[in-house]
């Protein structure tokens, strides 16, 4: 999504972190799992289709990190600390 944001095409940018969305586990997934990011479609179906038992993965905390850029909503090179918070946010279920 950087590289869509910061050459001026905001909507290849928005399609990106939608694309992420959709492969974020939410809460049908077990707790440990909910807010991370699969791997692609498949693995997103495969856990899915696991129910109550999917567990994360090496592979999913590897692309969870990945894709935390892409959720940045500022290019990566405007990023800094200001109003930053000690904690991580909270993945909440309604």
């Amino acid at each position: 999504m950087l590289a869509f944001s910061t050459t001026g095409h905001p909507n290849a940018a928005t399609e990106g972190r939608l694309f992420l969305r959709s492969l974020r586990y939410d809460c049908t997934f077990p707790a440990p799992m909910r807010g991370a990011i699969a791997y692609d479609a498949a693995a997103f179906a495969n856990a899915q289709s696991q129910g109550r038992a999917a567990t994360l993965g090496d592979q999913d905390l590897r692309s969870t990190t990945q894709a935390t850029l892409g959720f940045a909503p500022v290019p990566l090179y405007k990023v800094t600390n200001v109003g930053a918070k000690p904690s991580a946010p909270a993945f909440t279920c309604p």
